[in-house]
């Protein structure tokens, strides 16, 4: 079974077009929420007047489609990652690249049993484009926690990660950066500090999202 402690990784082809189409749809049928408006990454709700970053339509444990995507989700990843339930799971539409954040609070803030376990997207498309979606890109830093260091990513302020500040970088270090690819699934611990990168010749990014827990 695969180790998640301050780990990350790629599994290859899990999903095909067409089992994406049909995840996609059946989360499209749901209610539209606002993700991280764009000046807080990690803010719970979204301040009057600013615009969110992202749109997300998905389920948790109340939703009715839940158990048919907790099953499709088990079925691909239980021989990795062992048994393990999930918090929430959302096809997403991304504007602008998200700064430094964790998602483990997601699992205390829904008052949920157990532990938090690991987070993942499946890339789907760039711009609604299949063909673009290798210009996208995840980053996951390799610690729980911020705090000055030597070895840090501030080399990268100039590059893929733009978006964030310079002195922000200087408090991560690069772990790993997943190019995007229709159909893996990068996977991360929930508790590592982590960030898109930055958007260079695109607008936007579409994939699946989720986080996970276990009891």
């Amino acid at each position: 079974m695969q180790d998640v402690h301050k780990n990350t990784g790629v599994l290859y082809n899990v999903f095909d077009t067409k089992e994406l189409d049909q995840v996609k749809n059946l989360l499209l049928k749901l209610t539209k929420t606002d993700g991280y408006p764009a000046d807080r990454p990690r803010a719970q709700h979204i301040q009057a007047g600013t615009e969110p970053i992202q749109e997300h339509y998905g389920t948790d444990k109340k939703g009715i489609i839940y158990p048919l995507l907790l099953k499709i989700f088990r079925k691909k990843l239980e021989h990795v990652f062992g048994e393990f339930e999930i918090v929430f799971v959302s096809y997403s539409n991304s504007r602008k690249p998200v700064g430094l954040h964790t998602d483990d609070q997601f699992h205390s803030e829904k008052e949920l049993p157990g532990k938090h376990y690991f987070s993942f997207i499946v890339p789907y498309s760039v711009d609604n484009d299949f063909s673009k979606c290798d210009m996208a890109s995840t980053v996951i830093f390799d610690d729980y926690a911020q705090y000055e260091r030597q070895d840090n990513a501030g080399e990268h302020h100039q590059t893929y990660l733009k978006h964030i500040s310079e002195s922000e970088l200087r408090t991560v270090k690069v772990k790993e950066k997943h190019q995007w690819q229709q159909g893996s699934l990068i996977w991360w611990d929930s508790e590592l500090f982590h960030a898109s990168g930055f958007y260079d010749n695109f607008e936007t990014k579409q994939c699946l999202v989720g986080h996970t827990y276990t009891l």
